[in-house]
């Protein structure tokens, strides 16, 4: 669908085919690169007795049988450049540990997760070559190769601008060049620190689409990060501002899309505009951290932005300030204890995940203040976690912990999105009793802090479910308490009440 060619042979008998005498899934090629590619499911690696790891071990193995087998029989009539290898896997959770296995031993890592991206991309930009680009990309980026060929530079009138140790260059470039030389580092194909970029909306580059058939064309420049060395066909250091042919590598993906995604995507398939030229503003000399920044900085100020991933990257561009802190935490609460692979976090892929990042965050932000009153001290984390494994292994309440898990929210309340709000609330009113009545919990005293969450919060919580039960839902009794606890003012209520009944 994205433009890789069946290899002459490959289509005779798919069932069976193999390469160096090993049976091959897929098999492709564009001109002399060739693909290779390894799918399994969670089952079909646990069938064989192989988890992640053995398997990328296993096609390490026969990597360079399969290369040389290749060479004999296609490079004559097809040539040969490159050999990429895929291990794609559907359904198991790729860890840390397995990216940086699968980049030293030079293979690349996929999962479902990308698989789904790429459908989506292909049908929404209705472009083989960009989605191509892209993960040819992605690819290069996980295993720091370079899959793409190199034509004549290209020359375009530009400005360059300098502002400290930056440069700006600002130039027109018709859509089809640009389409082609740009990049989207996006999340969701790239389990990588400073990845910032979205999932595609289709709905909103339906309606620039719309706008730009009714129109004619759209205003708005686009900005780019480079790692490539752009230069002037004549330089003056005595000038800030200075005008010249500027000469554009002719490779794929280059420029880095820090804002304008949507507005560049838009034209992906409108063959009549390709030659319509887009003003472009491409700054060099970004590390990674500042790019993010900028990005950042960019659409928080004038384009909404998911909180979800202004939250994540907060970790990357303000480590040390509060919201940096509590991205962090809630990230932790994530890796073990009660929450363990169930938030929703942008670079983790974990189909167990179904709770709000966002919710998690705001819970010991502003909304409670948790994390600013009480972050400083140094049993404050196991506070937080023993609080919530004593409800989890509570029988009565951990039974519908149980059930909402089990259902991803969707049945049950005590591990629902509204029902953790209520939580930090509670846990913020016995917390402030707790340090005026006997001090903040210590390190040491995990087990009493937990006997006493028992003894008194507990039987108050049971109470306060067993009186918004629906005795003739047996499935799911908290349906309708779900449905009435979706605003702050409602948790607050909750919350307030199963405090007043505590002992």
């Amino acid at each position: 669908m994205i433009g890789f060619e069946d290899v002459p042979g490959w289509g005779d008998n798919r069932e069976t085919f193999f390469l160096g005498d090993q049976e091959i899934d897929a098999f492709g090629r564009l001109d002399d690169l060739y693909v290779i590619v390894d799918a399994k499911t969670a089952t079909s690696t646990r069938g064989r007795g192989r988890e992640t790891s053995p398997q990328l071990r296993l096609i390490n193995g026969y990597k360079e049988h399969v290369i040389r087998d290749i060479r004999t029989r296609y490079a004559a009539s097809c040539g040969y450049r490159d050999c990429i290898f895929i291990f794609w896997t559907k359904g198991k959770k790729i860890l840390d540990e397995h990216q940086r296995l699968a980049t030293r031993l030079q293979i690349a890592l996929r999962d479902d997760f990308d698989l789904d991206y790429y459908l989506q991309a292909y049908q929404i930009l209705e472009n083989k070559d960009m989605v191509r680009s892209s993960f040819l990309k992605d690819i290069s980026m996980q295993l720091h190769r370079n899959f793409f060929r190199e034509g004549a530079p290209i020359e375009v009138n530009a400005i360059r601008t300098r502002i400290g140790s930056k440069e700006l260059f600002t130039f027109l470039l018709d859509v089809q060049h640009l389409l082609k030389f740009a990049y989207v580092f996006r999340v969701e194909t790239n389990n990588i620190l400073a990845s910032y970029q979205r999932l595609l909306n289709s709905k909103k580059i339906e309606r620039i689409r719309n706008y730009i058939r009714r129109a004619g064309f759209f205003a708005n420049n686009i900005l780019v990060a480079t790692d490539e060395d752009l230069q002037l066909d004549r330089e003056d250091e005595s000038r800030t501002i200075l005008t010249g042919t500027l000469r554009l590598p002719d490779k794929p993906a280059y420029l880095e899309i820090l804002d304008g995604q949507h507005r560049l995507l838009a034209y992906s398939n409108q063959t009549n505009f390709m030659s319509h030229p887009l003003c472009v503003t491409v700054i060099s000399n970004l590390n990674n951290v500042e790019r993010t920044n900028l990005f950042v900085v960019v659409n928080r100020e004038q384009t909404k932005v998911p909180a979800y991933l202004l939250w994540d990257l907060y970790t990357i561009i303000d480590p040390n300030g509060s919201r940096g802190k509590i991205s962090a935490f809630v990230k932790g609460l994530n890796e073990d204890g009660p929450f363990k692979d169930l938030i929703k976090l942008p670079r983790v892929r974990s189909p167990t995940a179904y709770l709000s990042f966002t919710n998690l965050c705001l819970a010991f932000y502003n909304r409670t203040n948790l994390f600013g009153r009480y972050s400083h001290r140094d049993s404050f984390s196991n506070t937080v976690k023993t609080f919530f494994r004593v409800i989890r292994n509570d029988t009565i309440l951990g039974d519908d912990w149980t059930r909402s898990v089990d259902n991803m929210g969707k049945k049950g309340f005590v591990c629902t999105n509204n029902a953790l709000m209520i939580q930090a609330y509670l846990l913020s009113k016995i917390l402030r009793r707790q340090e005026r009545e006997h001090g903040f919990p210590r390190s040491t005293e995990m087990d009493v802090w937990a006997r006493t969450l028992e003894r008194q919060m507990v039987p108050s919580f049971r109470h306060y479910l067993n009186n918004n039960r629906e005795r003739d839902n047996a499935e799911d009794p908290y349906g309708a308490l779900r449905k009435t606890t979706t605003n702050e003012g409602a948790r607050r209520e909750a919350a307030d009440v199963i405090f007043s009944h505590m002992r």
